[in-house]
């Protein structure tokens, strides 16, 4: 599994790379007319759609990890290898996690350096310091939407398996597998509809934000089942 992770991040470290060059001066731009008070050029407006633009791109990615393997020749490599269904996608997932966390890292990162500098340079004061219950509510609220996009994600993949397992056979197994999605997506807003509440109720105090364990459980228990699922599908049906 860690040789499947290792593959599918040298296969992407440029596009990466390139990613963060944009974002970077996108960023350096920005901060540059807000302190000289002057409106966007077309330089920032244009390197802040390139960020957007490789922000799809990346989704985009995420959900070919496993269309190409069960949908074009990159599959008879990759089910050819002695691994089990739960490993090889978890290799996967691994990896969409990991640049994930990536990706809010060096934001997070970034917007923490900005205002840092708008405070001592900027024309106006900010004020950003924020007690420990509300930095670990920030913490709690990015991982709570880490998880929420997960588990997209992981209907995606399921429904995506189904097509080619299941209703491989179907005239119209795709879109089937479609009508699958939808449903598995209203049955996962129901049992979540609690944790989502939470953000209709949002307070002003950030430290005020609270999810409960059952609200985690919930979470956690149906990212397990629909990896749980899509592996099985993975190890014992799979129809190339």
């Amino acid at each position: 599994m860690l040789n499947l992770i290792k593959y599918e991040w040298l296969r992407r470290w440029k596009f990466f790379l390139a990613g963060i060059v944009i974002y970077i001066a996108a960023n350096v731009n920005l901060v540059s007319n807000v302190t000289q008070q002057a409106d966007p050029t077309t330089l920032t407006v244009i390197l802040i759609s390139l960020c957007f633009a490789l922000s799809v791109v990346l989704f985009i990615d995420h959900v070919g990890r496993l269309y190409r393997s069960l949908f074009s020749d990159e599959g008879y490599l990759e089910f050819s290898l002695p691994i089990r269904g739960y490993r090889f996608l978890g290799g996967k997932l691994i990896a969409v996690i990991f640049e994930c966390i990536a990706v809010i890292a060096i934001i997070s990162i970034t917007i923490y350096l900005d205002v840092l500098y708008l405070a001592k340079t900027g024309p106006h004061p900010v004020n950003f310091s924020f007690v420990l219950e509300e930095w670990l509510t920030l913490v709690q609220l990015i991982l709570l939407l880490l998880a929420v996009y997960i588990s997209f994600l992981l209907t995606v993949y399921l429904s995506m398996t189904l097509s080619k397992t299941l209703f491989a056979s179907f005239k119209h197994g795709k879109l089937i597998a479609f009508g699958c999605f939808l449903a598995i997506t209203k049955v996962i807003d129901i049992v979540t509809q609690q944790p989502v509440s939470s953000f209709e109720e949002l307070p002003i105090q950030m430290s005020d934000v609270i999810f409960s364990g059952a609200d985690w459980l919930t979470t956690g228990a149906v990212m397990i089942v629909l990896f749980l699922s899509t592996s099985y599908l993975l190890d014992r049906r799979i129809n190339l």
